[in-house]
């Protein structure tokens, strides 16, 4: 639970991350170590890494982690509790844009019994791209990488 928003900011904003090292802060331990470590012994969080590593090489960024204490983390609490405004005046760097979250994409990212060579990943990944910028589009229909 506290690995996917990890994901999908990186599947969503990866390409704005290219050659940047972007930092994960999290509350969570487990997570922490294992993006610190780049491994783990929990099958569905040995999954996501290997889904995080693919989208770091793809998008050409590095990572970082960090634990924050959940006393602490007082932005990710009210984002939760669906508070923006509180968040806002927390982090006033936020910038209040949606984003749309196509809905494919969770399934893509936290399915291990999900081939990265079938057809459906395949068909799914195109659909997911045409939210994404044009010049990765093309890469991804091309089936370049």
């Amino acid at each position: 639970k506290e690995f996917l928003p990890i994901l999908l900011a990186a599947a969503m904003w990866g390409e704005e991350w290219s050659g940047k090292c972007v930092k994960f802060e999290c509350d969570n331990s487990t997570v922490v170590a294992a993006l610190e470590h780049r491994t783990s012994r929990v099958p569905l969080i040995a999954h996501m890494l290997r889904v995080l590593h693919f989208l770091a090489a793809y998008f050409s960024f590095t990572w970082q982690s960090a634990h924050i204490a959940g006393k602490s983390n007082n932005v990710a609490d009210a984002l939760s509790r669906n508070d923006a405004m509180r968040a806002f005046s927390l982090y006033p760097q936020l910038v209040p844009a949606s984003t749309t979250v196509i809905l494919d994409l969770p399934d893509l990212v936290i399915s291990p019994a999900m081939d990265w060579n079938s057809l459906t990943w395949r068909s799914r990944l195109i659909v997911f791209s045409a939210g994404l910028a044009s010049s990765t589009q093309r890469v991804y229909q091309s089936g370049q990488s």
